[in-house]
């Protein structure tokens, strides 16, 4: 009996020992590399990201990017693309199936990185200029003289604004302010630009062997005065400062003012970007006859708003003050959105406009054949047909503008051969790197959630603690 006692504790500690055992291998620590984009100009980098992430979602994983006082040690810039991958290399001596999560120009640095270590095993690329970015080039190419077309784009801004004040509410300050960041490193950004020879090279030499996911964000509306909150403002969650900085003036002296006219610029001023979006969709043409249509609309649009302050002026010199101001940010954004739409950012869609009436008519006539029916039968036949679910749809072939993160399209932060892909909804390119207050679809916490858990393959997988 002891004998056979003793027999089963042993079975009962070699189970343990195997159960630790396994356990232990399946939950064995995981190395990532986090890269920053370029800090405080074009990306907030990823700050304390990966040590929160750990602590929220339990995730096995260490950043080898890092050392005692810094969440992540950053890549030199002005070493520029290749030169910062050579320059991250040794961080990955000693370590084997590393997984890389980069966001801005750190996905170029860590695409190179992959084509230099293998020991790198897997990228997560997010709001990554994979290839090249339109703003960057009309941010810091000469255009006209000795301006790029962003500083053209701030003159004409400025032209709206005149003498008025705008208080600390002025995003034209805030963005001339971005750009002279930008300005300041040129000859870096001018890495990240379309054509330029490092995206060439790096197109020229995917990663084939080192499977990759993209995150793209994008934000449906004033892509420039939600950039410019989050970058200027990221304590602040998800508001839009620039934005509500007017709005609430603007509402109460709406409430204020029942002058037909008065309301009507209001709303005009207001809405001007949403009518410029909607433009857009209404112009049945082709690319180039549409940027030179919008290019028209928005023109004329301008001095009609200009004129219509000034009308208001005479009756309320402040309000139209505050219109002048909220007309510029409105303006700058349509700007904005306009010069990425000169980059070949329209694609098509099909749209519904509506049952086939000609359908309905041609079928009412021949269910009243030899007959003379009324105004009223004929017109209830051709209604209820009009309102059936078999009856054919007209569609129109529309040209839409390609959707972006208010600095990168979509179709820039795409690049082939992904073996997966994720949109981050209502992100701007400062928000992509920001954990969410939940973690519902098209957030960064879920879509790390779903990679890290497996769901887009095992070279993407971190055990859990």
């Amino acid at each position: 009996m002891k004998v056979y006692k003793l027999y089963i504790r042993n079975l009962l500690v070699v189970g343990i020992l195997i159960t630790i055992c396994t356990a232990t291998a399946f939950s064995q620590t995981r190395s990532t590399i986090w890269l920053d984009g370029s800090t405080n100009t074009t990306s907030h980098g990823w700050g304390g990201v990966p040590n929160i992430y750990y602590d929220l979602a339990g995730f096995d994983f260490v950043d080898i990017n890092i050392d005692n006082t810094n969440s992540n040690i950053a890549y030199d810039l002005n070493l520029g693309v290749f030169g910062a991958a050579s320059q991250m290399e040794p961080q990955l001596d000693g370590h084997e199936n590393v997984l890389g999560i980069a966001h801005d120009m750190g996905g170029l640095v860590l695409r190179d990185l992959a084509n230099k270590d293998n020991s790198l095993s897997a990228m997560i690329l997010n709001g990554v200029p994979n290839q090249g970015s339109a703003a960057i080039n009309f941010a810091t190419e000469i255009q006209v003289g000795d301006k790029t077309k962003v500083q053209l784009m701030i003159d004409g801004v400025q032209d709206i604004i005149a003498d008025e004040e705008c208080e600390n509410c002025n995003l034209i300050e805030a963005f001339q302010e971005w750009m002279d960041e930008v300005e300041n490193n040129r000859d870096v950004l001018r890495q990240m630009r379309r054509g330029s020879e490092e995206v060439n090279t790096l197109n020229a030499s995917p990663p084939d062997n080192t499977p990759f996911v993209v995150l793209w964000g994008s934000v449906e509306e004033l892509p420039i005065s939600t950039m410019l909150s989050s970058r200027n403002f990221p304590a602040t969650g998800d508001d839009d400062h620039y934005t509500e900085c007017y709005a609430r003036r603007l509402a109460k002296r709406k409430k204020e003012n029942q002058e037909d006219f008065v309301l009507e610029t209001i709303d005009n001023v207001v809405n001007f970007y949403g009518s410029y979006l909607e433009y857009i969709g209404t112009v049945f043409a082709e690319p180039t006859e549409i940027i030179s249509a919008v290019g028209d609309f928005i023109k004329d649009a301008k001095n009609s708003i200009t004129g219509q302050i000034e009308d208001v002026r005479d009756r309320d010199q402040e309000l139209a003050s505050i219109l002048r101001c909220e007309a510029a940010v409105q303006i700058l954004n349509v700007e904005w959105n306009y010069a990425l739409n000169e980059f070949g950012s329209l694609t098509t869609e099909e749209v519904e406009i509506g049952p086939d009436i000609v359908y309905c008519e041609q079928q009412c006539w021949e269910q009243f054949e030899g007959t003379t029916p009324n105004h009223a039968q004929f017109g209830a036949c051709v209604a209820d047909c009009m309102n059936s679910d078999n009856t054919p749809v007209l569609t129109e072939t529309v040209y839409v503008a390609v959707e972006s993160d208010g600095l990168l399209l979509e179709t820039e932060q795409k690049l082939s051969g992904a073996v997966d892909e994720y949109h981050l909804y209502e992100h701007n390119h400062f928000q992509e790197t920001k954990l969410s207050s939940n973690s519902g679809v098209g957030t960064l916490n879920h879509a790390l959630d779903e990679l890290f858990s497996g769901s887009a393959g095992p070279a993407f997988t971190i055990p859990k603690q």
